[in-house]
């Protein structure tokens, strides 16, 4: 289901694998993506909002590769980059599904946050799938 709030300004983010490709999730277009070509677990990817305040949810946009969910995903917050709360654990593929449906161009896959005192984002995929790479073509945090 969607979460309503203002979406937050991300102000840096890193990725442990293709890093290169990382800031295409931050620039607002459906048609660029970051990937990674199989799933091995492990791949992780850290944003930063700058400053602590209210996170409602984290959206990862598919586009066009809904295939290419996260097989098992740990969605983490910190307020200082230090100590890291888990918020959301398993697998995401019935929200994949639930977001193609809603909106089959974006699929949003919306993961519920509800935390105050959050500076930092963490997604790391904790899944293997040889056959299926990940990809996000948007990421989105809402306050």
């Amino acid at each position: 289901a969607a979460i309503a709030g203002a979406p937050l300004r991300v102000q840096s983010i890193v990725a442990s694998a293709n890093a290169r490709d990382i800031g295409a999730i931050l620039d607002g277009d459906l048609d660029t993506r970051w990937y990674v070509p199989s799933q091995a677990g492990g791949e992780t990817i850290v944003a930063d909002l700058g400053s602590a305040g209210h996170v409602a949810a984290v959206v990862l946009c598919l586009g066009a590769y809904p295939g290419q969910y996260p097989r098992r995903l740990t969605l983490e917050v910190s307020a200082d980059g230090g100590e890291w709360s888990p918020v959301y654990t398993g697998g995401t593929a019935l929200e994949t599904y639930d977001a193609a449906l809603r909106s089959p161009r974006e699929v949003p896959v919306t993961l519920p946050v509800h935390r105050d005192r959050v500076r930092f984002v963490r997604l790391r995929q904790t899944g293997s799938d040889p056959r299926y790479g990940w990809t996000i073509v948007e990421l989105r945090v809402i306050g």
